[in-house]
């Protein structure tokens, strides 16, 4: 028979073994359990680009500037250091580009020209500061009433370079104003990057995207590189986004008398999406000013956009053909 002291002992020892066996599970240092269980936390990535930001700086503002896209204007200077540009019509048939900088600050950006009414719902979705010549004050007004704040030549990192000719001298150092810390992080991806999982559309190796009689832009596809490269130079797109879009009457005339439009980028319409050689009819919608271009197929499932640089053609629905092949 076991005796009741060798009965306490056992009964003490098993305690102990116990109480080990829980210290030892619930351990907070312990490397086979708890810690290995911890969620990484997720890795920033930049909005204008999708992209991750290992340095952690992806809330850095963006600043966007306005840039001319005419013959007169060429060659222009840190497009192609942009993270994302938006083409969009003007007055008179031309298109001036709206580049947008967040990872990237270039020291030379130009020729700067002036702002749009269009560029509210541009830039809203970001709170971009807008870094421009100047504007006529009925688009000032409309900024303010905005809150988007304009950088004109007031600020002494926009100079003139008096070897060309006004108004293409105008060019802004985008080191010298993200030094001064301008503006505010931005709310949202721009777009919605993703892994594409779209259907495919039509195999291209060239995209011809015609605005006007005046202002077309040809792209080339580099199967080794996958991007898209500007003809005329200077910008090479992970992603071409083609968006056909209404116009209204902006309220007024430039010096030449011409009516300016207005882009109306809240709304929806059609479209074309560019990307690793592939080019799909799309949907495009955007509920509000301060929201992001929404991408769907025709049959409206949602449309992500690869992880990269990107150019957004803003087509008007009259007068733009976009062919590819």
């Amino acid at each position: 028979m076991i005796s009741a002291r060798s009965r306490l002992l056992g009964a003490a020892c098993l305690a102990t073994a116990l109480l080990v066996s829980a210290c030892a599970t619930e351990s907070p240092g312990s490397l086979d359990s708890a810690s290995s269980e911890l969620p990484l936390p997720p890795q920033a990535t930049w909005a204008m680009t999708g992209l991750p930001d290992p340095e952690g700086k992806a809330d850095a503002p963006v600043l966007t500037v306005k840039i001319d896209n005419t013959s007169a204007a060429r060659p222009q200077s840190g497009v192609e250091r942009a993270d994302l540009v938006v083409q969009e019509p003007v007055e008179g048939g031309a298109t001036r580009l709206a580049a947008f900088y967040q990872s990237t600050s270039p020291k030379r950006v130009g020729p700067v020209r002036s702002v749009r009414t269009s560029d509210v719902g541009l830039v809203l979705p970001v709170r971009a500061t807008l870094v421009a010549s100047g504007g006529a004050q009925v688009v000032l007004r409309t900024m303010a009433a905005a809150n988007v704040t304009v950088v004109d030549e007031s600020n002494p990192n926009l100079t003139r370079d008096t070897s060309r000719p006004a108004p293409y001298n105008v060019y802004a150092s985008l080191a010298g104003l993200q030094s001064e810390g301008i503006g505010k992080p931005p709310k949202q991806p721009y777009l919605d990057f993703g892994a594409i999982t779209a259907p495919d559309g039509g195999k291209a190796r060239s995209v011809s995207v015609r605005s006007s009689s005046l202002a077309t832009e040809d792209w080339s596809f580099d199967k080794k590189a996958q991007t898209w490269n500007r003809e005329s130079g200077n910008f090479a797109a992970n992603n071409l986004i083609m968006l056909q879009v209404e116009l209204a009457d902006a309220g007024y005339q430039d010096p030449a008398g011409n009516p300016v439009p207005e882009v109306v980028t809240s709304g929806k319409g059609k479209g074309w999406l560019a990307t690793g050689g592939n080019v799909r009819k799309i949907r495009w919608s955007k509920s509000a000013l301060d929201a992001s271009f929404a991408l769907t197929t025709r049959d409206g499932a949602p449309i992500q956009v690869p992880p990269g640089k990107s150019w957004i053609s803003l087509l008007p629905q009259d007068t733009s053909q976009v062919s590819y092949r």
